[in-house]
């Protein structure tokens, strides 16, 4: 089977340690302290978190954002 809808978008490749193709997205999102979504961005799993991180907070109205160790790693 082919994913061409998203292939522009999506990386897709094969995981020969599972023996499957993949068409991989990533979702990342700014909510509020109380769980309500403010941004959201979705790009291709190859592209680094910290970088998603920045894009989202530039326009963030929070002085304070907590994240896991994933967008602090370069």
């Amino acid at each position: 089977m082919r994913a061409t809808l998203l292939s522009d978008v999506a990386d897709i490749g094969y995981n020969a340690t599972k023996k499957i193709h993949y068409c991989g997205l990533k979702f990342s999102a700014l909510v509020s302290d109380s769980g309500f979504p403010i941004d959201y961005v979705v790009t291709p799993t190859s592209i680094y978190d910290g970088d998603v991180a920045l894009e989202l907070l530039e326009n963030s109205p929070f002085p304070i954002v907590y994240g896991d160790k994933g967008y602090v790693d370069r």
